[in-house]
């Protein structure tokens, strides 16, 4: 299991992580949603080991990870794949040194070439691509080389930081398909990260909601109509019920310091939502951090 406990980030006085605590077991495949700013992003790269926490715990099959010495170790199990794969990709290498430089790390005796052609292969992306540097694909071949080279090293689990942003519908419809067969014929433990309810709810098994830094719900995605914080149901009504507007009206859509982060836009909101709401149990595998939940 990959756990992150009680993870705390601050950026100058903006607290971009409030205690999260997320897990993901191998095999399953966990959703992670939440608007822009939500600090999804920071969420991730802490999980990786990519940035530091202010404050928590990263464990990694039992193990806790808190040394510089073992991070290469950490890193052979737990990928990431990047929202901006043209940013991610150096553009002065070619496709095949891309894919070889993990194989160089971590793997030194295997034809490389042939587990170059296989990865590849395994995203739909023929071996002569292999020659071409980063700005000579398009952004969907770009995304799925970045995903060839986070398998390259067979991870045991991968952080999927909104991978299908910036693509187009055919493209993200492909890239995502690709994901779930992954996802099926390894038994990888997968965190999908995206600002958009529909796609986690169609990828994950389970789905926790950030809002402001803090997880507001975590629940079954099979179970999304049952959701009872505000801020979740506004998500689900956009998507399943434009109809429903469950957001108040006005001008005031600000992010609260104190008490709910969610209370100046929620449509539910009681004078007792000034507080820190408590993690309050719904249901088997489901709960919520809400004073006044539907």
């Amino acid at each position: 299991m990959l756990l992150g406990k009680e993870l705390w980030k601050t950026y100058r006085e903006t607290k971009a992580v409030k205690n999260v605590s997320i897990a993901i077991e191998q095999g399953e495949t966990v959703g992670l949603v939440g608007e822009t700013g939500s600090g999804k992003s920071t969420l991730a790269r802490m999980i990786c080991r990519l940035i530091p926490p202010d404050a928590g715990t990263i464990t990694l099959d039992g193990e806790t990870s808190v040394s510089h010495l073992n991070v290469k170790k950490f890193w052979k199990q737990v990928q990431i794949i990047f929202q901006d794969s043209n940013g991610s990709l150096d553009p002065r290498m070619t496709v095949y040194n891309i894919l070889k430089e993990p194989l160089d790390n971590y793997i030194s005796r295997m034809k490389k070439s042939e587990r170059i052609q296989e990865l590849l292969e395994s995203v739909d992306l023929r071996f002569d691509i292999s020659r071409r540097y980063p700005h000579e694909i398009s952004g969907g071949q770009r995304q799925r080389v970045a995903i060839a080279r986070a398998l390259a090293v067979n991870p045991d689990y991968l952080l999927c930081d909104e991978p299908l942003s910036g693509l187009d519908t055919d493209t993200q419809e492909h890239i995502l398909r690709l994901l779930i067969a992954i996802g099926e014929h390894r038994p990888f433990g997968i965190l999908f990260i995206s600002h958009d309810l529909a796609l986690c709810t169609r990828i994950s098994r389970r789905l926790y909601v950030l809002f402001a830094g803090s997880i507001v719900e975590r629940l079954d995605s099979k179970n999304i109509h049952s959701a009872v914080h505000p801020y979740t149901r506004s998500l689900f009504e956009h998507i399943f019920e434009p109809e429903k507007k469950n957001v108040k009206t006005g001008t005031n859509f600000g992010i609260a310091d104190r008490g709910c982060a969610f209370r100046l836009q929620c449509p539910q909101a009681v004078s007792l939502c000034k507080d820190e709401p408590a993690e309050i149990i719904i249901g088997a595998g489901h709960w919520a951090r809400c004073h006044n939940p539907f």
